[in-house]
């Protein structure tokens, strides 16, 4: 910036030299009023961009999984149950948060196997209930059951792990020509829940 220096014979001049320097700090000072609101602008399209403020569109994308809450804002759903539900589930598909009234209930697909997780109001992991059928069930397992229940076909299975114990439960549904059984499985001990004669 150049040097201005006045001497006697310019003061008249002074209150010109005043407006323009003030002319010149007003404009300053509106263009970097100006950017920081371009910056602004920036930041709040990029966020709606991601999806994380506007409704009904609401999904986050990382890598192949997609989070899609079923109705409201995605930053509804506790993060401590979104991180929690990423490292649980390493490449899950067809994943679907939806809000119950003592938290949130997340669907998804991984490795053929349909999945529900339940997380409390505070993100906390409730549960997790996998369902699939004969061949996914472990073979142990499969061995108890069928050794019982040999001429019996089995539907599905939901393979239960909670809180209180992360050991899987398996609740196994049962059928032969004459009635349906479901059979709960839990530490290598089989207990029949309900039974129900066709016909």
């Amino acid at each position: 910036m150049k040097e201005i220096i006045l001497n006697c014979s310019q003061r008249h001049c002074l209150p010109l030299i005043i407006l323009a320097m003030t002319k010149f700090i007003l404009c300053g000072g509106m263009f970097i009023a100006m950017l920081g609101c371009v910056h602004a602008q920036g930041i709040r399209t990029s966020v709606v961009s991601h999806g994380k403020k506007s409704k009904d569109s609401s999904s986050v994308t990382t890598g192949s999984q997609k989070m899609v809450p079923a109705k409201g804002y995605l930053n509804d759903i506790s993060t401590y149950a979104s991180r929690d539900f990423l490292k649980r589930f390493k490449d899950p598909k067809d994943i679907l948060w939806s809000h119950v009234n003592k938290g949130w209930v997340v669907t998804c697909t991984e490795n053929g196997i349909n999945t529900r997780t339940a997380y409390n109001l505070a993100g906390s992991w409730v549960y997790t209930i996998k369902y699939y059928d004969e061949w996914k069930l472990p073979k142990d397992v499969r061995t108890l059951v069928k050794s019982t229940y040999f001429d019996y076909t089995i539907t599905q299975v939901e393979e239960i792990v909670q809180q209180i114990s992360t050991e899987p439960t398996y609740l196994v549904h049962l059928k032969d020509d004459k009635s349906w059984k479901n059979v709960l499985v839990s530490n290598g001990e089989m207990v029949v829940m309900e039974e129900f004669d066709k016909g």
